[in-house]
């Protein structure tokens, strides 16, 4: 097995590609929501431990937006993970806007010194 992610059969009988096709063909461009985590928020397959592959297959299906959620993982391994994520999209080689979470997940709200912003800033377009 690949371990790539696929895309669900009954919602996307011609697969993930034939959908990206079809958007680019409209003048749009495609957005693909991922998770750090175990699992999404949602409950389907998180990106922990599976990064490369994930990334690979986003620029595989030719997304231009990639927005990287936190659920079900460890929020103090998320700003070196998230790092190593925008690191990994970087090296397929296609340009993508990457959208880190991950500071939703810190409670920065109540303490702004806890998110290093200059890492962030630097790590993430959004």
């Amino acid at each position: 097995k690949t371990k790539e992610l696929v895309a669900d059969p009954k919602r996307f009988p011609s697969g993930y590609e034939a959908v990206a096709k079809y958007i680019h063909d409209k003048g749009l461009k495609v957005g693909i929501y991922l998770d750090y985590g175990t699992h999404t928020c949602g409950g389907y397959p998180g990106s922990l431990d599976y990064m490369k592959v994930d990334t690979q297959t986003m620029a595989k299906w030719k997304a231009e937006y990639i927005k990287l959620d936190g659920c079900y993982s460890n929020h103090s391994t998320q700003p070196e993970g998230y790092e190593e994520f925008g690191r990994l999209l970087n090296a397929t080689g296609r340009p993508m806007v990457y959208s880190c979470s991950y500071p939703a997940y810190a409670g920065w709200t109540r303490n702004t010194s806890i998110i290093d912003w200059v890492k962030l800033a630097t790590n993430c377009n959004l």
